[in-house]
């Protein structure tokens, strides 16, 4: 699942949770820069010579970096139940593929909509969207094609006029 792994992590202990499987879940995410991945990226022209810039018209390209982030996951009922602190509530989880594309590198935007329809399914209303915090490849290609994806998946579904912040930390760390 490559920049999803956590995602995917996610979305599985989400299920056994829902499922009743399982009474809390350890989520965790990595990211370790190993000398193929940094030769991968440098090939395929991904790497910044700048220093990345999410959405910024001048962007040109990611800078690798190592992070490392765990979280504890229950159902509201049993956080509610444990007197857990609540930091956040998962609504939805969407994923898919970009399918037969170009390249890893030339995401197609048919794919990230249907993520974005699927985190949503009928159950949850787009119009109370707050924030998005995106994956922002600092790429040309990739963050251009997630701000169409976005606009196309949010069209119509929100009140007239409707600023919607956007961010990444993935980026930005």
């Amino acid at each position: 699942a490559a920049c999803a792994s956590s995602l995917q992590a996610l979305a599985m202990g989400a299920r056994a949770l829902q499922l009743g499987q399982i009474d809390m879940a350890i989520i965790g995410g990595a990211s370790y820069c190993k000398f193929d991945s940094l030769v991968l990226f440098s090939r395929a022209q991904s790497v910044s010579a700048t220093g990345t810039r999410p959405f910024d018209a001048d962007a040109d390209g990611l800078v690798n970096g190592e992070g490392y982030a765990a979280i504890l996951v229950k159902t509201l009922d049993r956080a509610l139940a444990d007197k857990n602190q609540i930091h956040a509530v998962i609504r939805g989880i969407g994923m898919s593929t970009d399918g037969r594309g170009k390249s890893l590198w030339a995401p197609r935007k048919e794919g990230q909509i249907e993520a974005i329809q699927r985190a949503y399914g009928s159950q949850l209303d787009m119009s109370r969207l707050q924030y998005v915090e995106a994956h922002a490849t600092s790429t040309q290609v990739g963050d251009h094609t997630e701000l169409i994806s976005l606009a196309e998946a949010l069209d119509g579904k929100l009140p007239a006029g409707t600023k919607i912040p956007i961010g990444s930390v993935k980026g930005n760390v």
